[in-house]
């Protein structure tokens, strides 16, 4: 909690202000901004958890189609919410919203239950297609804890609780398609007089209509609006895609670019309101905007794309050479590269003054360092080090390499996010 986020905190700000550490404390400050950045994910947002809990976030507006936002055992892929005995449609629809699933505000006065509504495929595409399902006439609305291991396909609809009646023990059914699974359940019904059964509810029309006629008359839950972010990341220098781009709304994290055919993007479902997006590579800010994603006149789902320019930066870190059977200090190989989680887990941070044609910097921690915009090449074959040399140490320098064909130009801030590069040694003297 609170005390173990406080705790990571001073760890990895002691990193920042020390000059000189010893292998363990280089190790304990490295974990600890590790965990840091994880329980600034969870301190955003945890986890949702359960399904209902899910729909219940998503539905008053909430961010929930992060990674590592969905139920344990889900995972939100493809617009769906997929689990091993079950599939949900990452959308939740509304009963009591208005036409076109545009929410009252007074709908949140009241208070709501999600329940699930299954499906047989073809209803369930339609569904989707018009983002809009009539639950009334006497639909069979399940818990979650009804659907689970059943292998269907299931939609979440809140419901005001006033709306809801039980099923009458003599319409008492699973809801689940006229399947095997279905009629064994029947059988089980009218030997055991399954516990769950009562838990299936119906959805009841506002009174139009009187009593006599509420069964038949439809109830439509909607879908409300949502938003789409798309992301595109590429290298400032070359206009080369690269992936690793984190997307962030309101500081958290809903997921990072990938590299395919070209082409590094990421399409994220968001609320439909005005949210605060960052992108950011390996702890580097990107860019910060306010993005307004409420429905405009002419666009129900409003989408969003931002295109990235990512400057050149590198991380600089240090491994030892170990020889067995030698009395002497290992020697180091010092190696840069795009991002931090390609540091292995024995590297260290370099210590010393990096120059290039941009500027200097001295180093002693674990931190980015942005070289500049354009030409990666002539940044990168610029970089001069000084690292801290004890007595009877030295340092021998590695020539940067073009990999560059006749009759391709390769990207060398690509490469570094590809793979670590070698730039020189600290040998013994």
């Amino acid at each position: 909690g609170d005390l173990a986020f406080r705790a990571a905190q001073r760890a990895s700000c002691q990193l920042e202000r020390s000059k000189e550490l010893s292998n363990k404390e280089v190790a304990r400050a490295k974990m600890s901004m590790e965990v840091l950045d994880l329980l600034y994910t969870r301190r955003e947002r945890p986890r949702a958890k359960s399904l209902s809990d899910f729909f219940a976030k998503q539905v008053r507006g909430d961010v929930v189609n992060g990674q590592g936002l969905e139920p344990r055992s889900f995972k939100l892929e493809h617009g769906m919410l997929n689990h091993a005995t079950v599939a949900v449609w990452s959308r939740g629809l509304i009963v009591g919203c208005g036409l076109g699933g545009v929410v009252n505000e007074m709908d949140w006065k009241e208070p709501r239950r999600v329940l699930f509504a299954v499906l047989e495929a073809e209803a369930f595409e339609a569904a989707q297609k018009e983002e809009a399902l009539d639950v009334g006439r006497g639909l069979h609305l399940l818990p979650e804890e009804q659907i689970m291991g059943t292998g269907v396909k299931a939609m979440a609809i809140s419901v005001p609780l006033r709306r809801l009646a039980p099923v009458a023990t003599a319409e008492v059914g699973t809801g689940l398609p006229n399947t095997p699974l279905e009629r064994q359940a029947r059988r089980n019904r009218r030997a055991k007089h399954d516990k769950h059964d009562a838990q299936a509810q119906t959805v009841q029309p506002e009174s139009l209509g009187g009593q006599r006629f509420r069964s038949m008359l439809p109830v439509l839950a909607w879908a409300p609006p949502t938003g789409t972010l798309r992301v595109e990341s590429a290298t400032s220098c070359c206009q080369v895609a690269i992936g690793r781009v984190d997307a962030l709304a309101d500081g958290i994290r809903l997921g990072e670019t990938k590299e395919s055919e070209g082409l590094a993007e990421v399409e994220i479902l968001v609320p439909s309101r005005e949210l605060q997006v960052s992108l950011e590579l390996s702890q580097r800010s990107l860019l910060q905007q306010t993005l307004d994603f409420r429905p405009r006149e002419e666009e129900r789902n409003v989408s969003e794309d931002i295109q990235v320019k990512v400057a050149v930066g590198i991380y600089i870190y240090v491994t030892p050479i170990i020889l067995e059977d030698s009395k002497l200090e290992p020697e180091l190989m010092v190696f840069v590269c795009g991002h931090r989680r390609d540091i292995p887990d024995d590297g260290q941070p370099f210590k010393g003054i990096l120059r290039w044609a941009g500027g200097e910097v001295r180093l002693d921690a674990w931190r980015p360092v942005e070289l500049g915009q354009e030409d990666c090449l002539q940044l990168l074959t610029s970089m001069r080090f000084e690292p801290d040399l004890p007595r009877g140490r030295a340092w021998s320098p590695v020539e940067w390499e073009d990999t560059s064909t006749e009759d391709c130009k390769a990207c060398q801030f690509q490469r570094l996010l590809i793979n670590p590069v070698r730039v020189g040694n600290i040998i013994n003297g």
